[in-house]
């Protein structure tokens, strides 16, 4: 109960706005970021409803269904449920998925910071700040595509370990 105190109290989440206007960016590396924030508010969003409706169950407050006892259950088990899983895989551990979770959304707001002041690509960026690495990925290869008018099926990813 403590770690989930903790991490709602984060209010950063709501300090970053994403409407229509940023999901239409005409940048598709800009709008990728704008997207993955969305899906980090909204899998907050939906695990916050998950975890307030197991409190008000165990508070007499509200009544107990299949979804909240399954999602309990899961908890109690120490495994992460299934409804929340199906929004994103992470970790196996209820307090790693979410602390995670968490962290990606803190360095996404630092990201939408970024896009907002058109410096996100000017720094070496970490891919494992995102939900969908693979997404990202394809929104450069697009952006790079447009930027030096070939197709997109001309460009290959090259990398390097060094």
């Amino acid at each position: 109960m403590q770690l989930w105190q903790n991490v709602f109290r984060v209010e950063v989440f709501k300090s970053v706005r994403v409407g229509r206007e940023e999901l239409r960016a005409p940048d598709p590396v800009d709008q990728f970021v704008y997207m993955e924030m969305v899906s980090v508010k909204k899998i907050l969003a939906f695990v916050n409803e998950s975890i307030t409706s197991i409190i008000k169950v165990l508070q007499g407050t509200e009544m107990l269904t299949p979804k909240i006892q399954t999602e309990a259950t899961a908890l109690l088990k120490n495994s992460v449920p299934q409804s929340w899983e199906k929004m994103w895989e992470g970790p196996e551990n209820p307090s790693s998925w979410i602390r995670v979770l968490c962290k990606k959304g803190t360095q996404l707001v630092q990201w939408v910071q970024r896009v907002q002041q058109k410096s996100l690509l000017s720094q070496p960026i970490c891919l494992s700040d995102l939900l969908h690495p693979e997404t990202f990925l394809n929104a450069f290869r697009q952006k790079s595509a447009r930027l030096n008018s070939v197709a997109i099926d001309e460009l290959k990813l090259v990398s390097s370990f060094e």
